[in-house]
């Protein structure tokens, strides 16, 4: 299936969205989706069980590693992101952080908790 960027776009908004109700009912308190700041962006950013999490999520329609997803600058800028938000959000500066990763593929969601 070829994925021009438009499609690709679409197909990363929707994984989101998929994203945001999984994570929702999984008890998850859901505080900002695609924030944006000068450092960068983050898809989804929530609470649970007294910790601040980070959430990258990749839609895929064919099986990668995640190697190929996630790229060292893509990490970086998350983590300068998160930083302005909490420093933003003075009230979450005493919440551990957690940056996690989310795929989403055809039939399946792969959360990787913690993953850098």
């Amino acid at each position: 299936m070829l994925i021009n960027k438009k499609n690709s776009y679409k197909l990363g908004i929707f994984a989101e969205k998929i994203c945001l109700f999984w994570l929702f009912f999984c008890g998850y308190k859901i505080i900002a989706n695609r924030y944006k700041c000068f450092a960068g962006e983050i898809d989804i950013i929530a609470i649970h069980k007294q910790q601040l999490i980070f959430i990258e999520v990749k839609a895929r329609v064919k099986k990668q590693n995640i190697e190929q997803m996630l790229f060292a600058k893509q990490i970086y800028r998350i983590k300068a992101s998160a930083n302005y938000f909490v420093a933003k959000n003075q009230h979450l500066v005493n919440l551990p952080r957690r940056f996690d990763f989310i795929e989403v593929s055809l039939f399946s969601i792969s959360h990787q908790k913690n993953f850098f």
